[in-house]
């Protein structure tokens, strides 16, 4: 079980120290409404302050009220400057040039790269560092707001596999139909690219991610 307390704190010095070693002192967010933001955003305050804690919301025409106000809630309480940009038009904009008849799961792609660009340029000018956010286990059921109705955990599937390490025949078992195992091992094996840096080839002495890091990673 999390240990909530000391999670807090880890969170809260990890903020405090990786922020300091890159020389920014603020970070930006963006509190979707979903259940990633409060783990983020709660600990940046506590590290920064809540005026070096920039809030930007980026709501979609998809967006359901309950999001917007949960998100409306966090900011709140934390006293975050909040700052909202509607990025329909630019997702409308970008379809219409090239996929009008995108599917819902490429116009949920573009959504997500869409308010991770927003978020980017709009903490360059206070030289703010972006603070990405991940889900927590809690009762809300974890979204990114890519479409109406979209879950992250629509298929237990993925639990079994990734989290626990189950082989086919251990997935099938507990009733899940052969041929959608098959499916989502499949997804997660092909998809490796979606959860890393991309891969550099080496072609000199010193390569970034191989044998060359950043300076602050040498304590210095």
């Amino acid at each position: 079980m999390l240990d909530a307390g000391l999670a807090s704190r880890v969170l809260t010095e990890f903020i405090r120290e990786e922020v300091t070693k890159v020389g920014p002192e603020r970070v930006a967010v963006g509190p979707s409404g979903g259940i990633g933001s409060p783990p983020a955003a709660a600990p940046a305050a506590r590290a920064l302050g809540s005026r070096n804690v920039t809030a930007l919301a980026m709501p979609n025409r998809t967006s359901g009220p309950e999001r917007l106000r949960h998100a409306r809630e966090v900011t709140e309480q934390l006293n975050l400057e909040v700052r909202t940009i509607e990025i329909a038009p630019m997702i409308d904009a970008y379809l219409r040039h090239d996929e009008p008849d995108a599917d819902a799961v490429r116009r949920g792609n573009e959504t997500a790269r869409e308010r991770m660009a927003v978020l980017h340029h709009d903490s360059a000018e206070p030289r703010a560092l972006v603070l990405e956010t991940g889900n927590e286990i809690i009762e809300k059921t974890p979204s990114a707001d890519l479409w109406a109705g979209q879950s992250d955990e629509g298929d237990r599937l993925l639990f079994f596999l990734v989290d626990r390490r189950y082989r086919r025949d251990e997935c099938v078992a507990p009733g899940f139909a052969p041929a959608r195992a098959d499916t989502v091992r499949a997804r997660v094996q092909g998809s490796p690219f979606t959860r890393r840096l991309p891969v550099i080839a080496k072609l000199s002495h010193r390569t970034i991610d191989r044998d060359f890091r950043h300076a602050r990673d040498w304590g210095t």
